[in-house]
């Protein structure tokens, strides 16, 4: 039986153009008091990933970078993924971490945990 169900979007309060995105992104943040943003950015085409937070958003920006080096597209491809192979060039990558609040200590997410996985592999694999 196929799936129903119904997805209902947000209105999008704004598009910001013509302007540097960090200067329009700040504006926005101060004028809707916003404490906690999640940036989305399009292309596959990125030369620094950030990451800020704790472990679980680390390991995932790894997981980005493992992926985007080495054209891995879906949750499969990352699993069959040779342990310890590297084959194209990664983003550089930065990770801020504030200070740890109490609602920073939530459960790894489904990316974080395939790439802890992918980690335990790797180092069973290493010569050593």
């Amino acid at each position: 039986m196929p799936q129903s169900g119904r997805i209902a979007f947000g209105a999008m309060e704004a598009v910001v153009f013509g302007r540097p995105a960090a200067d329009a992104i700040l504006e926005e943040v101060s004028r809707l008091g916003a404490e906690r943003v999640f940036l989305m950015a399009s292309g596959a085409g990125a030369d620094l990933l950030v990451t800020i937070g704790g472990g679980s958003v680390t390991d995932g920006g790894k997981a980005v970078q493992l992926c985007l080096a080495n054209d891995i597209r879906t949750p499969e491809a990352l699993d069959a993924f040779p342990p310890g192979k590297r084959t194209g060039r990664c983003p550089r990558a930065a990770a801020l971490r504030p200070a740890l609040g109490a609602a920073d200590h939530g459960a790894d997410d489904i990316v974080g945990r395939r790439i802890q996985r992918h980690r335990r592999r790797h180092r069973r694999a290493a010569p050593g």
